[in-house]
């Protein structure tokens, strides 16, 4: 139900995020599952088996798992391990900042094929690519990388946007960027639930409200 991803594509996919994120992955284990081996590596992790339906990559701790017939999603997955992931930011901005990075990634020279990632998340990613990244005014990958860097990312992303327009609440705004519960896992489920969908209106209207707020701000 388990087996060892191969060895030359991880490599391959691995040298990308490393050299566009500067980090080192050696750390990193990646494993190949069926559906019922996805489904038994997710319940050891406290998921029920109904929960693990539509899951193609899963990351907790230092292991990324991907469905055999799914290894498009190792690169979101090794972003993921890189240090964007919701242990250490909003979900919502973690999973869109991840496929943002994965097509900066994939734009580059030589690219990746339709087998080495295919786009996921388009709401988050939408909301990072036209919101978030030109409040802060960075790309994804210098994003990326100062997540990976910071010891704590909500506040330096919250640090970021304050520091090109006033924020008119920051406890807020930090609190409206904090990760998930650090007992649960990313992964990258093929069909959403809809409160995670929900999660994004949130992160729409708290940031949205901040920026709009403090660009309406007039000075006496």
């Amino acid at each position: 139900m388990l087996s060892p991803c191969p060895p030359a594509a991880q490599r391959q996919i691995v040298s990308i995020v490393e050299q566009g994120l500067g980090v080192d992955l050696a750390h990193m284990k990646c494993q190949l599952a069926t559906r019922k081996g996805m489904a038994s590596v997710m319940k050891n992790h406290g998921w029920s088996r109904n929960q693990a339906s539509g899951v193609v990559g899963f990351h907790h701790d230092d292991t990324v798992t991907v469905l055999d017939d799914s290894w498009w999603t190792f690169l979101h997955e090794a972003i993921h391990a890189a240090g964007v992931n919701a242990d250490r930011i909003s979900t919502v901005v973690a999973e869109g900042l991840t496929e943002a990075i994965a097509q900066s990634l994939c734009g580059k020279k030589g690219g990746c094929s339709s087998a080495e990632h295919r786009d996921t998340y388009p709401q988050e990613t939408g909301w990072v690519k036209e919101t978030l990244l030109p409040a802060v005014g960075m790309s994804a990958l210098d994003l990326g990388r100062a997540i990976i860097r910071s010891k704590n990312p909500p506040v330096t992303v919250a640090e970021l946007i304050a520091s090109r327009r006033p924020v008119r609440n920051m406890r807020k705004l930090v609190g409206q960027l904090r990760p998930q519960n650090k007992t649960i896992p990313s992964f990258n489920i093929v069909a959403r639930p809809p409160r995670h969908v929900g999660a994004v209106g949130v992160l729409y209207l708290v940031v949205g409200a901040v920026l709009w707020a403090s660009s309406r701000r007039v000075t006496p």
